[in-house]
């Protein structure tokens, strides 16, 4: 069951970020984490849903050196505990700048599409300068 809640605003650990969250995305790994996915091994309730977020820079974990409060970012939430980037604050592991000309929506569209592509790339050896066709890379669910 998905419910509206007040927790406390989260704190950065070491190596992690706050954001004050601008947009949120909901991925087909959120839905699994509602249906209960992973309790298991995150039984910490109640646990935020949103793993995608874009937003504003508004505290540094400890070693976190190379972003500054006020800078906007965009990358997965954590959510491991009480809130994700379905929240006012989110707090991220890792981060990339916003570029510029960028929405937060459109920010907040990326991580989950952008790792998978990272990946897919990384896995089957695709080097710069060659042409990888990718065809029918759609997702139907139902």
């Amino acid at each position: 069951m998905i419910v509206l809640a007040e927790v406390a605003r989260p704190e950065p650990g070491p190596g992690r970020i706050r954001i004050s969250v601008q947009a949120c995305g909901l991925t087909p790994a959120d839905w699994h984490l509602a249906d209960g996915l992973l309790a298991d091994v995150l039984p910490v309730l109640p646990r935020g849903l949103g793993l995608e977020v874009a937003g504003t820079v508004d505290a540094l974990g400890p070693g976190v050196h190379d972003v500054r409060i006020g800078d906007r970012v965009f990358g997965p939430a954590c959510f491991d505990g009480p809130t994700a980037g379905a929240a006012e604050y989110a707090l991220m592991p890792a981060w990339a700048p916003v570029p510029e000309g960028v929405t937060a929506e459109q920010a907040a569209a990326l991580p989950v599409a952008a790792e998978t592509a990272w990946r897919a790339l990384d896995d089957l050896g695709v080097r710069p300068g060659e042409l990888l066709l990718v065809h029918g890379a759609g997702h139907h669910r139902g």
